[in-house]
């Protein structure tokens, strides 16, 4: 189980509830990866993965659960995992630049229809 005097900034389960990461700031620099006993939901530790950058402020997870993307605020980078069926991360050797990212969020954009006097667009 976590105890809530660990120092751990964020956390967040896969959408099916079977893996649960939290990420470590300061010298770690990384994510603490638990499997959590779908019965007892007790957790496991089963792994450590560096977020490949320097103050990872903020992390996330792709809706399909396949992804997990760290922001490293001190490092201006955003770094992308795939998350295997075991759980375990993989460096998906995807790294974005950008200035001090402090959060990521996913967004459901829905389809628009914008009308003009010449055509009709169609944007997602």
């Amino acid at each position: 189980m976590i105890h809530r005097e660990l120092p751990l900034p964020q956390s967040k389960f896969l959408p099916d509830g079977k893996f649960v990461y939290a990420s470590n700031r300061g010298s770690n620099n990384d994510i603490a990866i638990y499997s959590v006993n779908q019965t007892s939901g007790t957790l496991t530790l089963i792994g450590h993965q560096s977020t490949k950058g320097k103050g990872p402020r903020d992390f996330t997870i792709d809706p399909s659960g396949k992804f997990l993307l760290v922001a490293h605020q001190n490092s201006n980078t955003v770094v992308v995992f795939t998350i295997g069926s075991n759980g375990l991360l993989t460096d998906a050797n995807v790294q974005i630049s950008v200035s001090q990212p402090v959060c990521l969020k996913f967004m459901q954009i829905k389809e628009k229809k914008v009308t003009t006097g010449l055509r009709d667009y169609y944007s997602k």
